[in-house]
């Protein structure tokens, strides 16, 4: 297997553009579209406007649109990325030295970018960690602007959890009667935000959403949220090498609890999806959980899958990331790490890493005391069908189903690859047919 796809696969590692970064509400930034300077001009216009173009970056080719105002103190600036669902990210350290334009985006690693303005273009090259790319964009009117960016619409009312030093956020979604059973949905790796998106890819597949759709419409309250360092979770100083699985149990805890106090809650329940898989089972040692559905979960050690879908490399990264993941095993950091390996294997992220080490999946599941749904794909090209087998052999108990269509993302696709990954990356694949109906049915049995 190509080591750029089990990269893709993994989705550990936080993208190339878009990581752990502070958004801005639109309301408080200076709107370009009310600035004289955003309509097309000549070269004596400055940066000021409304840009929008094209980023290229590892065979990824994203839609981006810029916004430059100038102040008193400089200019100040945002930028969309819609296909990985990013918008109004703040800019930093913008300047414009003759036609030389450079900026950054302040996040984890931090993107740095320049360019030359020539006239209502501007072309440059940007850097991100190990990565580098370029980018082109045209000075457009605000009405052109305005007209192309489009912004997904929510689903389900906005709540906020208030934890030190930040605030999460996520998205409440009530049944037409009032409900007894809470169920929160926890997405997986990497940037993968409350609908199931992941930032890596050039679409939104919106499997959670989805499923939240499907259980409210069964009668479950239904509570999907981003996870601290993603979406709309973010504030400033977050850095992406304080982040571990257990602080992420943590979150998911703090939320069921949330979720519990809300009006007529008697039950919660935690669906955890791949790595969420191990976060809702940590969380249920956290606090009051009646029932846990694991869908695809992560069934092996995490730095083991790491292996297992990097058997296929090159020898030289092979000894590599055995080398690797062995000191990451003994809970000791790697200074020295290919440039090919940077995306999994970074510094800042070598702590998450070692928290999952010290997790065994099977393990934890049979010391676990709530009831247990799993559930596993036959068409998963991420998590294997035996290895979720061997991980439902932990509990003897619990509720296991087999859906022979059924891929990672939780979507009915057909034998082909290139449909299965198609699937990754367009809401209209449907999920799995089982999937709801056996979510259901468990926890319909608890209320």
């Amino acid at each position: 297997m190509r080591l750029t796809t089990i990269m893709t696969i993994l989705a550990l590692a936080t993208l190339v553009v878009v990581a752990c970064s502070a958004t801005s509400d639109r309301s408080d930034q200076p709107d370009p579209a009310n600035n004289p300077a955003s309509a097309p001009a000549d070269s004596g216009a400055g940066l000021a406007g409304v840009w929008q173009g094209r980023l290229e970056v590892m065979g990824q080719s994203l839609n981006a649109t810029l916004r430059f105002v100038s102040s008193p103190d400089g200019f100040q600036g945002t930028i969309d990325i819609p296909q990985q669902m990013a918008f109004d990210l703040a800019l930093a350290a913008i300047s414009l030295s003759e036609q030389t334009v450079s900026f950054t985006l302040p996040v984890s690693p931090p993107l740095q970018a320049t360019g030359n303005l020539t006239g209502n273009q501007l072309n440059g090259r940007f850097s991100q960690g190990p990565y580098s790319g370029t980018f082109s964009l045209t000075r457009q009117s605000a009405a052109d602007a305005s007209a192309t960016v489009v912004v997904p619409e929510p689903v389900g009312e906005a709540v906020s959890l208030e934890l030190a030093g930040g605030v999460l956020h996520g998205s409440l979604l009530r049944p037409d009667q009032p409900a007894t059973m809470g169920v929160l949905l926890i997405a997986g790796s990497g940037p993968t935000d409350r609908d199931g998106n992941s930032m890596l890819l050039p679409g939104r597949n919106d499997s959670l959403r989805q499923l939240a759709e499907a259980l409210a419409a069964n009668g479950f309250l239904v509570l999907r949220a981003d996870k601290r360092g993603i979406g709309r979770s973010v504030w400033p100083g977050l850095r992406e090498e304080d982040l571990t699985v257990d602080q992420y149990a943590a979150d998911a805890a703090a939320w069921a609890a949330w979720l519990r106090q809300q009006e007529g809650i008697r039950h919660i329940g935690l669906a955890g999806h791949s790595e969420g898989a191990l976060v809702a089972m940590l969380a249920s040692q956290l606090g009051q959980v009646d029932a846990l559905a694991l869908l695809a979960p992560l069934s092996m050690g995490f730095l083991d899958t790491v292996l297992q879908q990097l058997s296929g490399a090159e020898p030289r990264l092979l000894d590599a990331v055995r080398r690797i993941t062995a000191e990451l095993q003994s809970g000791r950091n790697v200074a020295d790490v290919p440039a090919e390996l940077q995306s999994l294997f970074r510094p800042s992220v070598q702590p998450y890493l070692i928290s999952l080490a010290r997790h065994e999946p099977a393990r934890l599941l049979g010391s676990l005391p709530v009831p247990v749904f799993i559930v596993a794909g036959g068409r998963d090209l991420q998590i294997r069908l035996d290895d979720v087998r061997a991980l439902a052999a932990a509990r003897p108990d619990a509720t296991f189903r087999e859906l022979a269509d059924m891929n990672h993302v939780l979507k009915a696709v057909g034998p082909d690859q290139a449909d299965n990954r198609a699937a990754y990356s367009s809401p209209d694949y449907r999920l799995a047919d089982g999937l709801v109906a056996g979510l259901v049915d468990f926890f319909r049995a608890l209320r």
